[in-house]
């Protein structure tokens, strides 16, 4: 998951832990490091196995989510708009994932593309939504053979959405 905010320039937080938003000495928007004035922290959580975040809100706070005053506690949606105090930002469900290697500890899985076993310590990406895992490098068993199956099909393959749809940021929109 990812805060887009923008003062004059777009910058992107990833979201692991609450991000604190509120206003600098200078009355910039500000994520995290240098906030003095809290309004509002972007808190994930997870339920049943999928990820999500909440904007908390600061009672009476010059906020607004999609053109309305939220509620304390709102759980966010992909590219909701968060206007703080006149500053824009956005919510991005989706956060780019990294190629890791399948561990050997892990249950027996197929690729979520090509349906082949995954063994242990092929490289692997999971989706940016579903978290299904497709291969996306050196295979174990068969060193010199590289598979990326991510490469095939702009969507996943377990879930269908389009990964360039899943990764949007603020201005991808424009023509």
């Amino acid at each position: 998951m990812r805060l887009w905010t923008r003062n004059q320039e777009w910058r992107c937080t990833d979201v692991h832990g609450a991000v604190p938003l509120g206003l600098d000495d200078a009355g910039t928007l500000t994520v995290a490091e240098a906030v003095t004035d809290l309004i509002a922290e972007v808190v994930p959580f997870t339920v049943n196995g999928g990820r999500g975040a909440a904007l908390v809100t600061r009672r009476h706070a010059a906020i607004r989510l999609n053109g309305c005053a939220p509620l304390s506690v709102t759980v966010l949606d992909d590219r909701d708009e968060i206007l703080i105090a006149g500053h824009l930002a956005y919510f991005a469900a989706c956060s780019p994932t990294e190629a890791r290697s399948f561990p050997a500890a892990a249950s027996a899985t197929d690729c979520a593309r090509c349906k082949r076993r995954l063994d242990p310590d092929d490289i692997v990406r999971p989706c940016p939504a579903c978290a299904a895992l497709q291969h996306a490098g050196r295979l174990a068993k068969a060193p010199r053979e590289v598979l990326d199956c991510a490469q095939y099909d702009p969507a996943c393959g377990g879930c269908g959405r389009r990964y360039d749809a899943m990764l949007w940021a603020p201005g991808d929109d424009d023509e």
